[in-house]
Order: structure tokens, then C-alpha cells, then sequence
């Protein structure tokens, strides 16, 4: 590849029969059956783009990078490619960088701090910036609505419609007990989940009022709606998504990272030489420690079509289940 690179390697995603992935120089796509490139985007300057966020919608991969240039004001940029060809659909140049990409209805939504904070929103299908809220950072999306949190001196949760940037609630300030962001709503949008300073706030996403407040040490999130899955230390544990109750808690070989829900199983990259933690959903009990696998890359596996795909180190690979 030659020379220094800012980027790296992300996670993949799967859909229509293809993976896409970003390495060093730039982001690709594969054929999801056999690994054959379909297409491959080289970055103009490879040691000048972080390794990127990525979601797809409407038929285009959509990709946000920062600049690796400078620590103290940093831009970014946001792509949008075709899922088939790779053709480039649009680009826009931002203001902050991308540190954050989610989707939505029809929108894409960037975050990111540099000498600012704050959100903007872009229509998929041409890129047309439809809003911007300074000050927040969006941490997920569901059925229309954003959650975002900051604010400056003071610390919020607010919602605020994805089509618009119309405030829909707005949370009073909670920076005597909240120290983070929002991480992870769930798939029927009716709750979402903010970091604290100890531990896990659930808000009801209507009006964000507080439903239930866990003060154990926080970790990486997942929900399935039913349970909140949250990976800490060498520990994996399930709250009721609900009400906040510890339903089980299980202990592994390494530490422990993003969790993956699919297909009744629990998936966790373990650092350590025990490459990936696979549990029954249900009650935490090991479904397969997958030690025939080497060391996996420190990012969560993807499961798609009786497959499971990750990244070893610039190497996709794909097992069948």
C-alpha cells in the first residue's frame, strides 16, 4: 500500500449480496458469497482521512471521514457511492468532522466536535443539507426521531425530528449525574439509553423522562428491545430492556467488546487469544468460544445469510455458521 495511512479497518456491512469494508487507502465492496472486489474507492490522501463511519441507505454506501491533519481544527467530509458500481453520487465537505454517520427516513445525519459541537442532516438521494443544531453530538436514530446529547456548560438528552431538526423534548440539565452520550435506542424506538458518569440512564423516548437508572460501570451497548446487552471488562451481562433488572451475567476468557445480537446468539470479540465469545441470548450460558479462529481485530463481527464476517487484520473473512 506504501506510506503512512490515518485509516484503518472497519467492520463490515452486509446487504444486497455484498460486503463493504474500508481499509487503509480507502473503502470497498466485495461479493458476499465468494469475496471477489466489486469495486474499491482509493482516498485522494489516505494519511489525511480517519478510518470512516459507514451506513447504507437508498442504494448508496454512505461514508463520513475527519481530517487526520490537525488536532485543533478538524474538518471532515461525507460520500455517498453506489452500492453496485462505486460511481460517486455526492459529496459534501463539512465544517467538523465526521466522527458519528447514522440514518434515517431518508436522511443522513453527521456529528462530530473540532472547535465546535454540533449535528448536521443531508437528504440521502442528493446530498441537499436540510439542518443543522450546534452544540449536540447524535448518538442513534429510530422511526423519525434523533437523540442527541451536550449542550456546552450543562449536559442534555433532547429529540429532535431526523426530517426537520424540529426539538421535540429536551431533557433539564442532568450534568450532576450524566457524563457521556446517548449510545443505543431500541429497534421499536420507544426507549433510548445515555452513558453517565457510573452507568446506564433509560429514558422513554416520548417525552424523555427517566425510566429506570443503572449505576454499574458502563460499557458497549446493544438492545434487541427485549434485553439490553452490555459488554464490560471480561464480563458480558443482560439488563431488562424495560425495567433495568440484571437478568444474567457471564464471564470471559479476555476483554470484551461491541455486542452483536443475531439469530438468538450473542456475539463479542475477546482480546487475549480467545478471539470470539459466543452466548445464548437468553440466559448468557457459552454457545462456542470459536477458538479454531486467529485474533480478530478490535470491532464487532457481522452475521448475514448463515454467515459470519469480520476483519483479521486487513484480511475480510467470511465462515459459514
Amino acid at each position: 500500500m506504501g506510506g503512512w495511512s490515518c485509516s484503518g479497518t472497519t467492520p463490515p456491512l452486509v446487504a444486497t449480496g455484498r460486503v463493504f469494508v474500508a481499509d487503509e487507502t480507502g473503502v470497498g465492496a466485495y461479493q458476499a458469497k465468494t469475496g471477489r472486489r466489486i469495486w474499491h474507492h482509493r482516498w485522494d490522501s489516505p494519511d489525511q482521512a480517519s478510518t470512516p463511519s459507514m451506513a447504507l441507505s437508498g442504494g448508496l454506501l454512505l461514508v463520513g471521514v475527519a481530517d487526520c491533519e490537525s488536532v485543533s481544527s478538524v474538518g471532515g467530509d461525507v460520500f455517498a457511492f453506489n452500492v453496485a458500481t462505486g460511481r460517486l453520487k455526492w459529496h459534501q465537505s463539512l465544517p467538523r468532522p465526521a466522527h458519528s454517520l447514522l440514518v434515517d427516513k431518508g436522511v443522513v445525519v453527521t456529528s462530530g466536535a473540532s472547535d465546535t459541537l454540533g449535528v448536521t442532516a443531508y437528504r440521502v438521494r442528493d446530498g441537499r443539507e436540510l439542518w443543522t443544531l450546534q452544540g449536540y453530538f447524535a448518538g442513534a436514530a429510530a422511526h423519525g426521531r434523533l437523540f442527541v446529547s451536550g449542550a456546552y456548560d450543562v449536559f442534555r438528552v433532547a429529540a429532535v425530528s431526523i426530517t426537520t431538526g424540529r426539538t421535540i423534548w429536551t431533557t433539564p440539565d442532568l450534568s450532576s449525574s450524566v457524563v457521556g452520550g446517548v449510545v443505543a435506542a431500541t429497534p421499536a424506538g420507544d426507549l433510548v439509553y445515555t452513558a453517565y458518569e457510573s452507568g446506564l440512564l433509560c429514558l422513554r423516548s416520548s417525552n424523555g423522562s427517566i425510566v429506570w437508572r443503572d449505576p454499574n460501570p458502563n460499557g458497549q451497548l446493544a438492545t434487541d428491545g427485549r434485553r439490553v446487552y452490555r459488554a464490560s471488562g471480561n464480563a458480558i451481562e443482560a439488563l431488562s430492556a424495560r425495567t433495568g433488572r440484571r437478568l444474567w451475567t457471564t464471564g470471559l476468557a479476555g476483554s470484551t467488546s461491541q455486542p452483536v445480537r443475531a439469530g438468538g446468539l450473542l456475539y463479542t470479540v475477546v482480546s487475549g487469544g480467545k478471539p470470539l465469545g459466543i452466548l445464548n441470548a437468553a440466559n448468557g450460558s457459552i454457545a462456542s468460544t470459536a477458538r479454531h479462529l486467529p485474533n480478530l481485530n478490535d470491532a464487532h463481527v457481522v452475521v448475514s445469510g448463515g454467515r459470519l464476517y469480520m476483519t483479521i487484520g486487513n484480511t475480510l473473512v467470511a465462515y459459514a455458521l
